[in-house]
């Protein structure tokens, strides 16, 4: 099967080119990095994980919970939310810890239900 072509993989997206806006967010070695402010030459050899890389029908722990809270954040604090949960999870983090590392949390009034999935995705239980 293989990897997935590089110019198929589209939900990495560049947003403020400032480490903020998280859109951009993907885990190397299983650490969630801003792309935006990554060379290219730093990442030869290491395990790189875009978005499309957690599952292939939303089924990671991160994107059920989500679903599950009815979280309607955007689709880039989303993809932020998704990709530190999937590698504080991967650390050993859990519940409150995980939620302290998540930095990319929506405030446009969803606030409380992403702070539910963050701990439902890690715990099985809100934080």
């Amino acid at each position: 099967m293989g990897a997935p072509r590089p110019d198929r993989l589209t939900g990495t997206k560049y947003g403020c080119g400032i480490e903020v806006a998280g859109a951009c967010t993907v885990l190397i070695d299983g650490e969630p990095k801003k792309s935006c402010k990554i060379d290219v030459g730093s990442a030869t050899g290491r395990q790189v994980t875009t978005i499309e890389g957690l599952s292939k029908d939303r089924s990671h722990p991160a994107q059920k919970a989500w679903i599950a809270h009815q979280v309607p954040q955007c689709a880039s604090a989303s993809r932020a939310c998704w990709m530190s949960v999937a590698g504080a999870n991967g650390r050993g983090r859990h519940g409150k810890e995980i939620a302290s590392e998540v930095k990319n949390i929506c405030v446009c009034g969803t606030y409380q239900r992403a702070k539910q999935a963050i701990g439902r995705a890690v715990n099985g239980a809100p934080i």
